[in-house]
C-alpha cells in the first residue's frame, strides 16, 4: 500500500482521512505476524472510527474545572484482554485492570468526566465495540504502569491520544499512524528506513536480527526473510523509538550509525565507551516473545498457566530494560558532540565531534520521497554545526548514516549517495504527550 506523504495538510478532511487510514492498514500488520495469537481483532467499521475520532476530538476542546482534558482511549474487548499475568510474585500483576459494573455510553460528557483520571502514558481508558444495539461503550480503566506500549497485545490495536486541545496522536497496533494538530493531519514517512534508498543500509542488521531470534527459538531461518517480518521491523521500530525520545527531551541530538566493526574516521570521540544492551533487550524481548506463543511449532498455542506466567514476567522486564536503554543512550545526545553506535545499536562513544573539511567537496541535497527522485540542493551554511558535521561524518564515512534531532522539534536523516549528501524530513514523526 502507497504511504502518504510526511505532511499532508487536510483540515476538511478529519476525521474521516485518519479513519480511512486505520481502515486500510487494520489488516496489514496480520501478513507479518505468523503467530495466530497476534491476529488483530475484527476491523471496526469505518462510521466507528469516525465517530470515536470525533468524539475524542470534542472532549480534547472542553475542560473540567479549569483542567484541561489529556486522556489514551484504547480500543479493546473486555474478554480479548482477559486476565492479566502476575509479575514475580502473587502480588502484583502485569498491569490492573479496573472493570467498570455496567458498561458506560461512549460520549464526549464521559470522556470528559473521567480524563482526570488519566495519565494518557500510564493510566489508559478502554472502550469496546459490538455490533450489537449497543455499539460503542466505555467498560474500564487499566493501569499499565511503566509499560506504556500495554504487555497484552490488545492494548496496542488502536489507541487514540488526546495531549491537547484540539490534538491527538492515533497509535495501530503499536506504531504511531498520525497525528493531528493545529488542524492538519500529519503522516510519519515510516517505509524510509524500511524501503526505499536507506533501507540498504538498514536491511542487514535488520535480518540479521530476525534470524538469529528464530535460530535461538528452534527455528529455521529463512534466507528468504521478509523485509516486513515483524521481528526485522522491531528493530526499525527501536531506531523510531530513539529518535523520538531525543525528540520528546527537546535538547537537540545527533546519532551516527556506522556498520558493525567499522571505525568511524575524522572524528574525535571524547567519552569513548561500549555497550550493548539495547540489543541485546530487543533481541532477548523477541525470543520470549516467539517462545511464549510458540512459534517454533506447527500449530501456535498459548503456553501452560505457570509458564505464561513467567514468560510475561520476562517478557514485561526485557521490555522495562529496553526502554531504559534507549533513554539513557537518547539523554547521551544532550551532552556536546554526537553519540555514535553501529547498525546493532551498540554504543561506540558519545560527545564525538566531526572534523569539518576547509572546503565542502560536495552538495547537499534535500529529498521529498523515499527514492529521491524529488530532491533540491540546499546551501551548507544555511546550517549550524550539528548539521553540518552529519554532513562532513557521512561524506566521510561511506556507508553511513545520521539522525539529527533540532531543538524546536524536527528530525532528519541523513546519509551519503554518490559523491554527495542527501536528507530527508520528518522521518520519525510523533506527538508529545506531556503537558
Amino acid at each position: 500500500m502507497n504511504q502518504p506523504k510526511p505532511l499532508i495538510q487536510l483540515k476538511s478532511a478529519f476525521p474521516i482521512s485518519i479513519a480511512r487510514e486505520i481502515y486500510a492498514q487494520w489488516n496489514e500488520f496480520a501478513r507479518y505476524r505468523p503467530a495466530a495469537k497476534f491476529k488483530p481483532a475484527a476491523r471496526p467499521p469505518l462510521s466507528v472510527l469516525v465517530e470515536i475520532l470525533n468524539t475524542c476530538f470534542f472532549a480534547s476542546l472542553k475542560q473540567e474545572e479549569g483542567r484541561p482534558t489529556r486522556f489514551t482511549l484504547v480500543l479493546c474487548g473486555s474478554a480479548k484482554l482477559g486476565n492479566p499475568a502476575f509479575r514475580y510474585s502473587d502480588y502484583t500483576k502485569l498491569f490492573n485492570v479496573m472493570r467498570f459494573a455496567s458498561p458506560r455510553a461512549f460520549s464526549k460528557g464521559e470522556l470528559i468526566r473521567l480524563a482526570p483520571a488519566c495519565e494518557p502514558k500510564k493510566t489508559l481508558l478502554l472502550a469496546s465495540h459490538t455490533e450489537q444495539k449497543a455499539g460503542l461503550c466505555l467498560w474500564g480503566i487499566v493501569d499499565v504502569g511503566n509499560d506504556p506500549s500495554g504487555s497484552h497485545v490488545g492494548l496496542t490495536e488502536l489507541q487514540v491520544c488526546v495531549f491537547a486541545p484540539g490534538e491527538l496522536k492515533v497509535t495501530l497496533h503499536g506504531r504511531t499512524l498520525c497525528n493531528y494538530k493545529n488542524g492538519h493531519i500529519q503522516f510519519p514517512e515510516r517505509s524510509l528506513v524500511n524501503s526505499g534508498f536507506l533501507y540498504q543500509f538498514f536491511k542487514p542488521t535488520s535480518l540479521t536480527l530476525a534470524r538469529e531470534v528464530m535460530a535461538a527459538t528452534g527455528q529455521k531461518p529463512d534466507s528468504q526473510i521478509h523485509k516486513r517480518d515483524f521481528r526485522a521491523m522491531s528493530y526499525v521500530f527501536a531506531l523510531q523509538t530513539i529518535a523520538e525520545r531525543v525528540h520528546e527531551l527537546k535538547h537537540g541530538g545527533c546519532i551516527l550509525i556506522v556498520p558493525e566493526k567499522r571505525k568511524p574516521l575524522h572524528i574525535g570521540i571524547k567519552y569513548q565507551c561500549a555497550d550493548n544492551t539495547i540489543w541485546t533487550c530487543l533481541k532477548g524481548k523477541l525470543i520470549l516473545h516467539d517462545q511464549y506463543y510458540g512459534m517454533n511449532s506447527a500449530t501456535p498455542r498459548q503456553p501452560e498457566t505457570a509458564t505464561a506466567s513467567s514468560l510475561q514476567s520476562q517478557m514485561q522486564d526485557v521490555e522495562n530494560g529496553l526502554r531504559d536503554a534507549i533513554e539513557a543512550m537518547a539523554r547521551l545526545t544532550a551532552v556536546d558532540g554526537a553519540v555514535i553506535v553501529n547498525r546493532k545499536l551498540e554504543l561506540i562513544g558519545f560527545g564525538a565531534v566531526a572534523k569539518l573539511g576547509q572546503t565542502a567537496p560536495y552538495q547537499v541535497f534535500r529529498c521529498e520521497d523515499r527514492k529521491a527522485t524529488k530532491r533540491k540542493q540546499v546551501a551548507i551554511e544555511n546550517y549550524g554545526t550539528r548539521h553540518r558535521s552529519a554532513f562532513e561524518f557521512c561524506f566521510r564515512n561511506r556507508p553511513s548514516v545520521a539522525i539529527v534531532v533540532s531543538q524546536d522539534g524536527g528530525i532528519k536523516i541523513v546519509t551519503r549517495v554518490g559523491k554527495h549528501i542527501y536528507f530527508w524530513e520528518n522521518i520519525f514523526l510523533d506527538a508529545s504527550t506531556e503537558a
